[in-house]
């Protein structure tokens, strides 16, 4: 069980998040004997994100859309060697995590998801009271407090995978437009409107970034909208690139890479999976050569998405190889029109019903029961918003 003590570092959070791929790590205050520990809280990438953007905007002296992008990297090289230094309890958390006692672990699979992740029966995928729900709790012992289990809402969907088979088949073999899913709470924390600028991003629903937008400019989107991950979408089609995430700051753990905040989007994902751009179109020179190369169909693997006729248990085996929280639904262009999130998956199984279940509550057909337990999800319903960022800000049109 790994955990965080309050005297850690920032860099300290941010490489044991990368080195386990977790998206946070309980923190305790260690006692002087340094064999005991009183638990504190959980810290998230989120945590180090909102921290980070927060130290970069108050700098006085810092724009980080102004000058060029060398003078930009220096300085975010030399606020990240301040930021990593920071001790971890002078880093504000979340309310991001829950906690139960090994005594009170004899509860089924709709309580825990219940009690522990805060997860309604009554909630349904895209519901705004499912912003509110916690992605993680602690297993602690009752007379030390010792932590001995970590368990998060991607652990109970991965379990709903592995035990697909013993599922109603009608409920894993379902739609994601025929359950509902598709509008995540993820994809529609933005609201109202303004006028779009001329360089509009045909992406629905969704908030999302263009590949030359720079990765702390992308860090600050997440931050503005309180949303855990962005899309990466063309600037002229719209079409899915990529994501980009909170967990992503764990590269940046090394403060001599913190300059690399100032590089754009598509720069980092390359840096990310150590590969040159392949350019076939034309030449390009600094960034624009990582944009073009990014639509490239020989990095269709870094980008994880499927559409709204794909399968339940479909979407789950994406999640699972691909070891992510959401998947982005894209049209038949490949355009992000909504998005799948973990805890919209929970929130729908709360409300699936055994077979057993469903012939005493009704005697109508496996098909009407399922058209009636879920509010179906269209194509149409998705592209409310055009979401885009322009110089860091986000901006929409209906």
């Amino acid at each position: 069980m790994s955990i965080l003590s309050t005297n850690h570092t920032t860099s300290d959070a941010m490489k044991r998040i990368g080195e386990l791929a977790v998206q946070a790590l309980p923190v305790v205050k260690m006692h002087p004997s340094n064999q005991m520990y009183e638990p504190q809280n959980f810290m998230a990438a989120g945590d180090l994100v909102d921290a980070l953007v927060a130290k970069v905007d108050a700098c006085p002296d810092f724009d980080v859309q102004g000058g060029d992008q060398s003078r930009r990297c220096a300085a975010l090289a030399r606020l990240g060697r301040e930021f990593a230094q920071l001790k971890l309890d002078s880093i504000p958390s979340r309310f991001d995590g829950t906690v139960i006692y090994e005594n009170q672990c004899d509860k089924n699979l709709a309580q825990t998801i219940n009690d522990c992740f805060l997860i309604s029966p009554k909630a349904k995928p895209g519901d705004g009271e499912l912003l509110q729900a916690v992605h993680r709790f602690a297993v602690q012992t009752t007379e030390s407090n010792k932590i001995t289990e970590i368990v998060c809402q991607s652990d109970l969907v991965m379990y709903l995978h592995t035990n697909r088979s013993l599922i109603y088949p009608e409920f894993m073999g379902a739609s994601l437009a025929d359950l509902g899913l598709g509008r995540s709470a993820l994809s529609r924390r933005v609201e109202g409107a303004t006028a779009s600028d001329q360089k509009t991003v045909s992406s629905y629903g969704i908030v999302s970034v263009t590949p030359s937008t720079t990765c702390i400019d992308a860090f600050r989107v997440m931050r503005n909208n309180s949303v855990s991950a962005v899309a990466i979408v063309s600037e002229k089609e719209g079409k899915l690139l990529g994501a980009f995430s909170e967990t992503d700051i764990s590269y940046f753990a090394d403060p001599d890479f913190a300059m690399a905040l100032g590089l754009s989007v598509s720069q980092f994902l390359f840096l990310r999976h150590n590969a040159s751009p392949k350019i076939t179109h034309g030449v390009f020179a600094g960034a624009d050569a990582f944009d073009a190369a990014l639509q490239n169909a020989l990095y269709d693997s870094w980008r994880v998405y499927c559409k709204l006729e794909d399968k339940l248990e479909d979407v789950l085996e994406l999640m699972s190889t691909g070891a992510v929280h959401r998947i982005w639904v894209v049209d038949d262009e490949r355009k992000p029109i909504g998005c799948v999130s973990l805890v919209d998956i929970l929130a729908l199984f709360q409300q699936w019903e055994s077979p057993e279940e469903q012939k005493l509550s009704s005697k109508k057909t496996k098909e009407e029961e399922l058209t009636s337990q879920f509010e179906k999800t269209t194509a149409s319903e998705l592209k409310e918003r055009v979401v885009t960022v322009a110089g860091g800000e986000v901006q929409m049109q209906e």
